[in-house]
């Protein structure tokens, strides 16, 4: 993903890639952290998402346009990807919660949230 900054102007487009962030989870999403390095300067990034911020990534990637720009950019070989890192999510996701606990220990209930950080 490429990250632009009105503050920087034009002259840095920051490569973010969200495979090397650190994420750790908060009583109310996931948050991702890492460094973005461009030339002699490290940029410090935080990014907090939410279960909506999530489920709206999902609707825009599979909104009519979305679709079509990667159908005609991405060709069989993205596809295969998608379905496979899809199939992937459902088998985890399904397994995280048929083996997610009965109750919230207290610990768990007192953790962090994404409101207290921002």
């Amino acid at each position: 993903m490429r990250l632009w900054s009105k503050g920087l102007g034009s002259k840095y487009i920051l490569p973010l890639n969200l495979r090397e962030a650190d994420v750790a989870t908060a009583s109310d999403g996931v948050v991702l952290t890492g460094i973005i390095p461009v030339r002699k300067v490290r940029w410090w990034y935080k990014m907090a998402l939410t279960e909506d911020d999530m489920i709206r990534f999902v609707r825009f990637v599979n909104q009519r346009d979305v679709r079509t720009f990667l159908a005609r950019h991405g060709g069989a070989e993205l596809w295969l990807r998608v379905v496979k890192d899809s199939l992937k999510f459902v088998g985890y996701f399904v397994k995280a919660w048929l083996t997610r606990p009965t109750s919230v220990p207290d610990d768990v209930s007192r953790g962090r949230s994404l409101k207290a950080e921002s």
